[in-house]
Protein backbone atom coordinates (compact mmCIF):
# COMPACT_ATOMS: atom_id res chain seq x y z
CA UNK A 1 0.00 0.00 0.00
CA UNK A 2 1.57 3.59 -0.89
CA UNK A 3 1.76 6.55 0.74
CA UNK A 4 -1.07 7.98 -1.26
CA UNK A 5 -3.62 5.24 -0.49
CA UNK A 6 -2.83 5.60 3.30
CA UNK A 7 -3.91 9.41 2.83
CA UNK A 8 -6.89 8.62 1.15
CA UNK A 9 -8.43 6.42 3.96
CA UNK A 10 -7.04 8.63 6.72
CA UNK A 11 -8.87 11.58 4.52
CA UNK A 12 -12.17 9.44 4.60
CA UNK A 13 -12.01 8.61 8.09
CA UNK A 14 -11.58 12.29 9.06
CA UNK A 15 -14.48 13.26 6.74
CA UNK A 16 -17.15 10.69 7.90
CA UNK A 17 -16.47 11.58 11.49
CA UNK A 18 -16.79 14.92 10.77
CA UNK A 19 -20.12 14.03 8.60
CA UNK A 20 -21.37 12.23 11.92
CA UNK A 21 -20.54 15.44 14.09
CA UNK A 22 -22.71 17.33 11.99
CA UNK A 23 -25.54 14.80 11.98
CA UNK A 24 -25.75 14.83 15.45
CA UNK A 25 -25.29 18.63 15.59
CA UNK A 26 -28.49 19.12 13.32
CA UNK A 27 -30.35 16.58 15.70
CA UNK A 28 -29.70 18.67 18.57
CA UNK A 29 -31.24 21.98 19.29
CA UNK A 30 -31.51 24.00 22.53
CA UNK A 31 -34.34 22.33 23.75
CA UNK A 32 -32.74 18.69 23.14
CA UNK A 33 -29.56 19.55 25.36
CA UNK A 34 -31.29 20.89 28.44
CA UNK A 35 -33.85 18.09 27.75
CA UNK A 36 -32.82 15.80 30.80
CA UNK A 37 -35.75 15.91 32.85
CA UNK A 38 -33.61 15.63 36.41
CA UNK A 39 -32.08 19.47 35.42
CA UNK A 40 -35.24 20.74 34.14
CA UNK A 41 -37.72 20.31 37.06
CA UNK A 42 -34.90 20.55 39.35
CA UNK A 43 -34.32 24.50 38.14
CA UNK A 44 -38.08 24.85 38.06
CA UNK A 45 -38.07 23.73 42.01
CA UNK A 46 -34.97 25.38 42.36
CA UNK A 47 -36.74 28.59 40.76
CA UNK A 48 -39.69 27.98 42.63
CA UNK A 49 -37.88 27.53 46.24
CA UNK A 50 -36.38 31.03 45.90
CA UNK A 51 -39.36 32.55 45.25
CA UNK A 52 -41.36 31.28 48.18
CA UNK A 53 -38.59 31.28 50.78
CA UNK A 54 -38.16 35.35 49.24
CA UNK A 55 -41.86 36.18 49.32
CA UNK A 56 -42.20 34.78 52.69
CA UNK A 57 -39.15 36.35 54.39
CA UNK A 58 -40.74 39.75 52.28
CA UNK A 59 -43.93 38.40 54.49
CA UNK A 60 -42.51 39.02 57.38
CA UNK A 61 -40.75 41.69 57.02
CA UNK A 62 -43.47 43.97 56.28
CA UNK A 63 -46.50 42.15 58.55
CA UNK A 64 -46.39 43.12 61.75
CA UNK A 65 -46.49 39.47 64.05
CA UNK A 66 -45.32 38.58 67.12
CA UNK A 67 -41.83 38.72 68.10
CA UNK A 68 -41.56 35.47 68.89
CA UNK A 69 -43.32 33.92 65.73
CA UNK A 70 -41.76 35.97 63.54
CA UNK A 71 -38.25 36.14 63.83
CA UNK A 72 -37.70 31.91 63.54
CA UNK A 73 -40.06 32.36 60.60
CA UNK A 74 -37.55 34.76 59.03
CA UNK A 75 -34.77 33.42 60.15
CA UNK A 76 -35.80 29.79 58.66
CA UNK A 77 -36.88 31.20 55.36
CA UNK A 78 -33.33 33.49 55.01
CA UNK A 79 -31.08 30.30 55.42
CA UNK A 80 -33.53 27.73 52.98
CA UNK A 81 -33.34 31.16 50.69
CA UNK A 82 -29.63 30.39 50.62
CA UNK A 83 -29.54 27.35 50.38
CA UNK A 84 -31.25 26.99 47.04
CA UNK A 85 -29.03 30.06 45.77
CA UNK A 86 -26.20 27.88 46.08
CA UNK A 87 -28.07 25.38 44.39
CA UNK A 88 -29.61 27.33 41.60
CA UNK A 89 -25.92 29.01 41.16
CA UNK A 90 -24.63 25.62 41.12
CA UNK A 91 -27.14 24.64 38.09
CA UNK A 92 -26.46 27.31 36.13
CA UNK A 93 -23.32 26.50 36.35
CA UNK A 94 -24.11 22.97 34.92
CA UNK A 95 -26.68 24.22 31.87
CA UNK A 96 -23.82 26.91 30.86
CA UNK A 97 -22.02 24.49 28.35
CA UNK A 98 -25.26 21.88 27.58
CA UNK A 99 -27.26 25.49 26.78
CA UNK A 100 -26.37 28.87 27.75
CA UNK A 101 -23.14 28.84 25.64
CA UNK A 102 -24.65 26.22 22.69
CA UNK A 103 -27.70 28.43 22.24
CA UNK A 104 -25.56 31.86 22.39
CA UNK A 105 -23.23 31.16 19.93
CA UNK A 106 -26.65 29.60 17.83
CA UNK A 107 -28.00 33.13 18.16
CA UNK A 108 -31.25 31.39 19.86
CA UNK A 109 -32.93 33.56 22.17
CA UNK A 110 -30.27 35.74 23.52
CA UNK A 111 -32.56 38.97 24.39
CA UNK A 112 -35.07 36.61 26.93
CA UNK A 113 -31.80 35.14 27.88
CA UNK A 114 -29.48 37.80 28.12
CA UNK A 115 -31.84 39.99 30.29
CA UNK A 116 -32.63 36.71 32.42
CA UNK A 117 -28.66 36.42 32.73
CA UNK A 118 -28.09 39.87 33.62
CA UNK A 119 -31.11 39.85 36.93
CA UNK A 120 -29.25 36.88 37.92
CA UNK A 121 -25.94 38.34 38.00
CA UNK A 122 -27.30 40.87 39.58
CA UNK A 123 -29.01 39.13 42.48
CA UNK A 124 -25.51 37.28 42.93
CA UNK A 125 -24.19 40.30 43.80
CA UNK A 126 -26.47 42.11 45.59
CA UNK A 127 -27.09 38.35 47.26
CA UNK A 128 -23.29 38.75 48.13
CA UNK A 129 -24.10 42.44 49.50
CA UNK A 130 -26.97 41.76 51.89
CA UNK A 131 -24.82 39.05 53.51
CA UNK A 132 -21.35 41.74 54.05
CA UNK A 133 -22.14 45.20 52.85
CA UNK A 134 -22.43 47.78 56.22
CA UNK A 135 -23.56 50.94 56.23
CA UNK A 136 -27.85 52.15 56.21
CA UNK A 137 -27.79 53.67 52.60
CA UNK A 138 -26.15 50.94 50.73
CA UNK A 139 -28.18 48.28 52.65
CA UNK A 140 -31.13 49.85 52.01
CA UNK A 141 -29.99 50.10 48.22
CA UNK A 142 -29.12 46.73 47.86
CA UNK A 143 -32.06 45.14 49.70
CA UNK A 144 -34.42 47.06 47.04
CA UNK A 145 -32.18 45.86 44.29
CA UNK A 146 -32.57 42.37 45.74
CA UNK A 147 -36.29 42.41 45.82
CA UNK A 148 -36.98 44.11 42.75
CA UNK A 149 -34.53 41.76 40.81
CA UNK A 150 -35.89 38.56 42.17
CA UNK A 151 -39.52 39.53 40.56
CA UNK A 152 -38.43 40.71 37.62
CA UNK A 153 -35.92 37.73 37.09
CA UNK A 154 -39.38 35.80 37.78
CA UNK A 155 -40.98 36.96 34.78
CA UNK A 156 -37.79 36.97 32.37
CA UNK A 157 -37.44 33.32 33.47
CA UNK A 158 -41.19 32.69 32.00
CA UNK A 159 -40.39 34.70 29.08
CA UNK A 160 -37.49 33.35 28.26
CA UNK A 161 -38.74 29.73 28.74
CA UNK A 162 -41.66 31.11 26.49
CA UNK A 163 -39.71 32.38 23.49
CA UNK A 164 -37.79 29.61 23.62
CA UNK A 165 -40.81 27.26 23.17
CA UNK A 166 -42.59 29.86 20.35
CA UNK A 167 -39.01 29.92 18.46
CA UNK A 168 -38.59 25.75 18.65
CA UNK A 169 -42.44 25.51 17.49
CA UNK A 170 -43.64 23.44 20.93
CA UNK A 171 -45.73 26.01 22.25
Amino acid sequence: MDIHARGTDAAQAVRAAFDQIAQVQRLMNCHDRLSDIGRFWALYAAFALLLLTGLAWLLARFIEFEPETTAPWQAWSMRVHGAAAFFVTFLLGVIWSVHIRYCWTRRHNRLAGGLFGGVVALLVVTGFGLYYFNGEALRNATEWLHWGGGVIVCALFWIHQAMGRKATGRD
